[in-house]
């Protein structure tokens, strides 16, 4: 009886524990002065590791003229979606951005598809979609891009791409200054490895 009563106890602080794992979204005050302060030692950088931003802080993100100076974007498990992603494209002052990092996010091939097509990434050098949702259409979107023609690093380790996403990314057409495309931990087919490995060597030899 005792250690029924013991357990019947124990399981209920688990669970509390179990959902106060998350915190609840940053408030759209809260993203606008987290902003200003991480800005203040270096304007050009933004670094925003495992806040609870959402979609909706990153509308207020993406619409905030404070962010007009970032060069480089680092939203590390911020629980970002496609939603999220159109905001950030959407925005009108991320015109100097090169660098854009969304690692352990819900990013799919939507996002993705967004990203491949929004004036705002033009000046993209290095985009990380590392531990996201996207698939093979995804990694076409990028590879068919039109704008992400300045990229020259592209980060989709564990991600769902299989076979043609990684074909289409070495057989590029459009994104010729690209030389480094990392697709570890993704289950990908025979034909697709082998077509990454001899984009590998033979950006070795340049």
């Amino acid at each position: 009886m005792f250690i029924f009563r013991r357990a019947f106890w124990v399981l209920p602080l688990i669970y509390v524990f179990t959902l106060g794992a998350v915190s609840p979204p940053m408030s759209g005050t809260a993203v606008e002065k987290y902003i200003q302060k991480k800005l203040k030692r270096n304007d050009k950088i933004l670094r925003i590791n495992e806040k609870n931003l959402g979609d909706s802080g990153l509308v207020v993100l993406a619409q905030s003229p404070l962010i007009s100076s970032v060069t480089t974007l680092v939203l590390y498990r911020t629980h970002v979606s496609d939603e999220g992603v159109r905001a950030l494209a959407a925005s009108p002052h991320l015109k100097n951005l090169e660098a854009l990092y969304l690692e352990h996010n819900f990013i799919t091939d939507k996002g993705a598809e967004i990203i491949s097509k929004s004036q705002t990434f033009s000046k993209l050098k290095i985009l990380n979609l590392y531990y996201n949702q996207i698939t093979d259409e995804g990694a076409k979107s990028i590879a068919d891009s039109e704008t992400l023609t300045q990229l020259t690093k592209l980060n989709l380790n564990y991600n769902q791409i299989k076979g043609p996403g990684a074909i289409a990314l070495t057989h590029l057409k459009k994104l010729l200054k690209l030389n480094n495309i990392q697709l570890a931990y993704n289950p990908i087919v025979k034909s697709g490895k082998q077509a990454w490995k001899r984009f590998q060597l033979m950006e070795g030899f340049k």
